[in-house]
């Protein structure tokens, strides 16, 4: 009686489905975790430049904080560098209540889709 040693055809088949769908699993799961971290970046650059520029305000004395002082900024970066980035920043104060500002920063942009962070305060004289 003959024996023979070795792996049918089928038998590697289906070795090399299960090593692709597992190889294909895996790239699925790292392409989705780099887009969530790159994301996540964005977002704390993004509430980066609204930080700073609360920062910013609440160092002005309290007359020279309005809006013509502080118009959109578009294209920044992180460092808050015009034309060197992707996110739009705008400050609305408004002056309705006597010696109160209402502060608010927003920050634009896209990632696939606009997103927005909007920090907001209240500046007292």
């Amino acid at each position: 009686m003959i024996t023979e040693r070795g792996f049918s055809l089928i038998e590697v088949l289906v070795a090399l489905f299960i090593l692709i769908f597992a190889v294909l699993g895996t790239m699925g799961l790292l392409t989705s975790n780099i887009s969530n971290t790159r994301f996540a970046a964005q977002i704390t650059e993004a509430t980066t430049l609204a930080q700073d520029r609360l920062e910013a305000l609440k160092a002005k004395p309290f007359d020279d904080i309005i809006s013509a002082n502080y118009p959109a900024q578009t294209a920044l970066d992180v460092n808050g560098v015009n034309g060197a980035g992707v996110y739009t920043r705008t400050t609305t104060i408004d002056t309705s209540v006597a010696n109160l500002k209402q502060v608010a920063v927003t920050v634009l942009w896209a990632y696939g889709g606009t997103h927005t962070v909007v920090l907001r305060t209240v500046i007292s004289n």
